[in-house]
């Protein structure tokens, strides 16, 4: 349904024409919750490295298939717990106890998925600048030392990180919506709520 919606009406997603990410990175999503869902019970490679390789996919389509994948782990997972949602409501701790289970191969699926993304972007195995500059502006003590030393030493950037960083930032500080005649310069609380009970009609 949600790759039907994006590629009948993309402006679900906040954007004003198709956007080829947004359908990039639901595939992805939609293969990745598949594959997870599929193969809980099976071994090693079916249950975390092939959906590591679709989260992978996903956060190279889009920075944002990073938030969208782990909440979608979540999200499946909570699914499959034995109880409706008012028992955990009432019980918090059978919550917990029945997600603890599977976090050693979430933690896997999204740590070797970012590693994926990282071989995959490369890098110029330069030290970063910015980074450099900061370590030498720190006080002269084991601290400042020890920074400045793994600032110049560490020779792992350019690489993938940096655009994830740079989205992250980007959406921290907002910028301006319209909606219904109205501008903002932040976001509007009921954007995706208004916006899909117009497009739905």
């Amino acid at each position: 349904m949600a790759v039907a919606l994006m590629a009948c009406e993309p402006i679900l997603l906040a954007h004003a024409s198709l956007a080829a990410t947004d359908i990039a990175v639901t595939a992805g999503l939609l293969a990745l919750g598949f594959h997870v869902h599929q193969g809980r019970t099976t071994g090693w490679l079916r249950r975390v490295a092939l959906p590591a390789v679709w989260f992978a996919a996903a956060v190279l389509a889009k920075a944002s298939g990073l938030a969208f994948g782990v909440l979608l782990l979540f999200v499946i997972e909570c699914s499959l717990l034995p109880h409706g949602p008012w028992h955990y409501l009432c019980q918090p701790r059978d919550f917990v106890r029945g997600l603890w289970s599977s976090r050693w191969d979430f933690i896997q699926i999204v740590c070797l998925g970012l590693t994926l993304v990282l071989l995959y972007c490369g890098s110029d195995w330069q030290p970063q600048p910015s980074f450099v500059a900061w370590a030498h502006a720190l006080p002269n003590g084991p601290f400042g030392r020890s920074m400045t030393w793994l600032a110049e030493h560490l020779c792992i950037f350019s690489n993938g990180a940096e655009g994830l960083i740079r989205q992250v930032k980007h959406n921290i500080r907002c910028h301006g919506a319209f909606l219904l005649g109205e501008a903002q310069p932040r976001a509007f609380w009921s954007y995706y709520s208004v916006g899909l009970s117009i497009k739905l009609s």
